[in-house]
């Protein structure tokens, strides 16, 4: 306060004012950078062929899908492989569906590490940024 004039001292007020605020704006995107960067994940898949898929996994909050035969967590690619699939029923808002799933050999996880019990569904949609889904149930398994 001592460099700022009397006179200019009523400008600088607004200013000083909206210090919080913008401090609240740059909390806001650092914690929303650090969620999305958290929830990024390279996946390796070992096929039964003995070829191994290296993909870009995003945890998708949403994505809770169990197959009912072997109770597995299903997480989804959209790559095409060449497997012996069978077909699992799910529901989204839009309407009753069947996936095509396999059982890989082994799924390894970076961060995460092997996770055991893990059926994958094919699809046909691109996603934006990278080519796995993982379900979310997958972190309950692990803690």
């Amino acid at each position: 306060m001592y460099y700022i004039q009397i006179n200019n001292i009523k400008y600088y007020k607004y200013f000083i004012l909206l210090i919080p605020f913008f401090i609240h704006i740059y909390e806001y995107f650092e914690y929303s950078l650090k969620q999305y960067i958290k929830s990024r994940y390279k996946v390796n898949i070992y096929l039964n062929d003995g070829n191994i898929l290296y993909l870009n996994g995003f945890m998708d909050t949403g994505n809770n899908l169990i197959e009912p035969y072997g109770n597995r967590r299903v997480i989804i690619i959209n790559k095409f492989v060449n497997e012996n699939f069978y077909y699992v029923p799910y529901k989204t808002i839009g309407g009753e569906y069947l996936i095509k799933c396999f059982n890989p050999k082994r799924v390894y996880i970076d961060g995460i590490g092997d996770v055991k019990n893990i059926s994958v569904g094919i699809i046909d949609k691109k996603f934006d940024g990278y080519n796995c889904l993982l379900n979310n149930l997958i972190l309950e398994d692990i803690w």
